[in-house]
């Protein structure tokens, strides 16, 4: 349930950010090349490094990555906020890969150690609502708060919630 609830928290967060990122840069001046770097640059950190933060968790403590993930989301929130310009952005749209390269495999792998023997199915369907679900409601939140409050309070509102995710683990 832990995992379940800061999951779809902090998705949701990310989500709110993630369509109007385009926008963001654009205004910034990011040329057509810059916006799909920008865009991109959250996988760019996160496919190299989830196999990576996956063993260290298995080490090191699933719990200390998916906090340190969380905390990343809430520094890459304050980033975008910050930004000068559509580099800077996409820098943070790195930091925000590297977050979730933290959350995903952890989440998962702690999902996996708590799930009975043959309701693995079950468990993983049930989670991946968390997931999907954040997604799903996390643009439709973040165009609503856009519409009414403008950018800065759409990247305040990921901020909040990514560490509304973190004082869940915690």
């Amino acid at each position: 349930a832990v995992v379940w609830l800061s999951v779809l928290i902090s998705l949701a967060g990310i989500g709110m950010v993630s369509p109007l990122l385009p926008r963001f840069a654009e205004d910034m001046g990011a040329s057509g090349a810059w916006l799909g770097l920008i865009f991109s640059g959250y996988a760019f950190t996160q496919v190299p490094l989830m196999p990576v933060v996956g063993r260290l968790s298995d080490r090191f403590g699933k719990k200390l990555f998916l906090l340190l993930g969380f905390l990343l989301y809430v520094g890459a929130a304050a980033g975008y906020l910050w930004a000068p310009g559509y580099r800077e952005l996409f820098l943070f749209r790195l930091v925000s890969g590297a977050g979730a390269a933290m959350v995903v495999p952890t989440a998962y792998a702690y999902v996996g150690a708590l799930t009975p023997r043959g309701s693995e199915g079950r468990y993983m369907g049930v989670f991946n609502i968390a997931m999907v679900a954040g997604y799903g409601l996390g643009p439709t939140m973040g165009g609503l708060i856009y519409d009414a409050f403008g950018m800065e309070a759409t990247f305040t509102s990921m901020c909040i919630m990514s560490g509304a995710g973190a004082l869940v683990v915690l």
